[in-house]
């Protein structure tokens, strides 16, 4: 069994030493495969070992003082879904998980109670490209800046992760999956890409913070993305 989380701590000491480096003074926060409640911290790693499919969030930065978010699923609130930001994620782990005859779950016969054990049993990884604590928000070109800066060590703790679905949330994230970490991606559709090569699928979405799609919009655009990749490639189910 891999220790992917001990692996991504040792990454984490060499990103940290060469933020100081250049003299980054924002907190340094930790994430990876989340661990679940309840368990010790290497359960996950089973988890993750056994999973049919290994999904995996990349999204922009930490806000400030936010620490390791591995740890997350350690408070009851989020455990109970009681965050919009935190919602969104859950659904998309089950529509992504759950999928059946090629179709994924209709938002509106998914209820809260399986939406939960979803979210607090299925191993799912949630890495920020930006491990520099910021604010509220970061514009394109800063993200884009901090991407190409230490993109040896984010590509690093995605290979050690090794995904099988790769959910950009935001354009950067998805510029670099698709023109260096995947390189030679097959083009399903404009936010759809497939690499052959490691048989690893990248969505483009829309960031989970973002207030002009509810949680039902946001679940349907990506489970659309998706639908049209299964139709296409109805064994990667």
């Amino acid at each position: 069994m891999e220790n992917y989380n001990e692996k991504l701590n040792v990454l984490f000491e060499k990103w940290e030493a060469k933020s100081i480096e250049n003299g980054e003074d924002q907190a340094f926060c930790s994430d990876g495969l989340m661990y679940k409640y309840g368990h010790d911290k290497n359960y996950v790693d089973e988890l993750w070992d056994k999973s049919k499919k290994r999904i995996l969030f990349l999204l922009k930065d930490p806000k400030e003082l936010s620490g390791d978010s591995r740890e997350w699923l350690y408070y009851e609130k989020n455990r109970q879904l009681q965050f919009p930001f935190i919602k969104k994620l859950a659904y998309v782990l089950y529509g992504l998980s759950t999928v059946k005859d090629g179709k994924t779950a209709d938002f509106w016969d998914i209820t809260h109670e399986e939406l939960m054990e979803c979210f607090n049993e299925i191993p799912f990884a949630y890495v920020e490209s930006k491990k520099q604590a910021g604010e509220s928000s970061i514009s394109n070109g800063k993200l884009k800046k901090y991407i190409n800066l230490y993109k040896e060590y984010l590509t690093e703790e995605i290979n050690i992760l090794n995904p099988d679905i790769v959910i950009c949330f935001g354009g950067e994230q998805h510029d670099f999956a698709v023109n260096d970490l995947f390189k030679n991606a097959e083009k399903i559709d404009n936010n759809i890409h497939l690499h052959k090569p490691t048989n690893t699928l990248i969505i483009y979405s829309y960031h989970p913070s973002y207030f002009k799609f509810s949680t039902e919009s946001f679940y349907i655009d990506i489970m659309c993305q998706y639908g049209k990749f299964l139709a296409k490639y109805p064994d990667f189910q």
